[in-house]
């Protein structure tokens, strides 16, 4: 009786190692399967919802809208302000009549501002320097703060 065994090797490979091609192959089919099952929907896995027609917003919905209260003027010592770094915003009371609200984004490179003191809004990255009315005072950067619109209605800063 002539027994063959199935070479587990290729030509020129070491007796006993399996033969590449196989092995990449068995290991392609296996990489496909996982993407496959992790991309698609099927068996186990819910549709997503039906896409909603548009609607006009309810009317909770308003108020997003509505103007938001920041700071009150007996936050902001005159002279001094706040950085609202959430809202990148900077809150500054110049003098005892005057409020301003300025973007807390500096114009230099794009870094947050971050202290208001001695009259001065700093810029941690590179240096610069704003009054409390946004303009340059020390650059690098060489444009002003941008405003930003808001109301102070009985002692509450909104925007």
């Amino acid at each position: 009786m002539t027994t063959t065994s199935t070479p587990t090797s290729s030509p020129g490979s070491a007796p006993g190692l399996l033969a590449r091609r196989p092995v990449l192959c068995g290991a392609a089919a296996i990489c496909v399967t996982a993407v496959g099952g992790c991309a698609g929907y099927g068996k186990g896995r819910p549709a997503p919802p039906p896409a909603q027609p548009a609607q006009a917003a309810p009317p909770a919905q308003a108020a997003v809208n509505a103007p938001t209260p920041i700071a009150t003027l007996a936050d902001l010592s005159v002279g001094g302000g706040a950085i609202l770094a959430d809202r990148q915003l900077v809150v500054t009371r110049p003098t005892a009549t005057e409020v301003r609200v300025l973007s807390a984004v500096c114009t230099h490179q794009g870094c947050l501002v971050d202290s208001v003191a001695n009259g001065t809004i700093s810029c941690p990255c590179h240096g610069s320097a704003f009054s409390l009315t946004g303009e340059v005072t020390s650059g690098p950067a060489t444009q002003p703060l941008p405003a930003r619109q808001f109301s102070v209605v009985d002692g509450v800063v909104t925007v």
